[in-house]
């Protein structure tokens, strides 16, 4: 690992302002149409069916 420079920090925060307030908001419309367009794709080995149910718990608990 290498440290980043204060510099290149700040760099990289105004870039990613710039992108977020380019970006605007989206509606709840077209976030649903965005999840529901999703691929679905087999999970990883190390995925157990727990840790996914757990998973789906909190997204669930956070809608």
């Amino acid at each position: 690992m290498e440290p980043v420079l204060p510099e290149s920090r700040e760099e990289q925060l105004a870039s990613f302002l710039s992108l977020v307030n380019n970006l605007g908001t989206a509606t709840s419309e077209d976030i649903q149409l965005a999840l529901d367009s999703r691929e679905t794709v087999t999970p990883e080995e190390e995925l157990t069916p727990e840790i996914t149910a757990k998973f789906q718990q909190k997204i669930r608990a956070n809608s």
